[in-house]
């Protein structure tokens, strides 16, 4: 299998034959969904490994799908799907963070509001994620004496 980075913030996973499924990428919006999924507790240490069931595995592909009523992910083997799955994983989950923090980084991104935050659910987490590397560079080279790490 061949993982395409589109421009339109979806990630395309192609097969030998040239069968292809796009996944888009997560947002804030979906962050409770994962925290859940993970089981994130923000009062416990982050587990070095998650262990997620084969259907969790299938509802987190669903809920990515770019175009979920054209494909029944259901006709896929296992092999194939663990091979979608780690695609998907690489390229887009590696992004997740817990809704908590997410929502700091909207805090200080947004100049300590949440006026904007249902607009803020929508950007997809890896322009979200530069948006917050942006903020931070820009916060340091405002005040480069200060350990400015919002949302930490």
């Amino acid at each position: 299998m061949t993982t395409t980075r589109n421009y339109d913030y979806t990630v395309s996973v192609t097969d030998r034959l040239g069968n292809t499924l796009s996944f888009r990428d997560i947002c804030g919006s979906d962050l409770e969904y994962f925290d859940y999924l993970y089981k994130y507790d923000p009062d416990s240490p982050p587990s070095e490994e998650t262990v997620i069931t084969h259907d969790q595995v299938m509802s987190i592909l669903r809920r990515l799908l770019a175009r979920p009523e054209n494909y029944d992910l259901g006709r896929l083997t296992h092999k194939t799907l663990s091979g979608v799955f780690t695609a998907v994983n690489d390229e887009i989950l590696i992004n997740y963070m817990p809704k908590v923090n997410w929502l700091k980084f909207c805090y200080g991104i947004q100049d300590g509001s949440f006026s904007n935050l249902k607009n803020m659910e929508e950007i997809p987490m890896s322009k979200f994620v530069v948006l917050v590397d942006i903020h931070r560079q820009a916060l340091k080279e405002l005040d480069p004496k200060q350990n400015n790490d919002i949302g930490q």
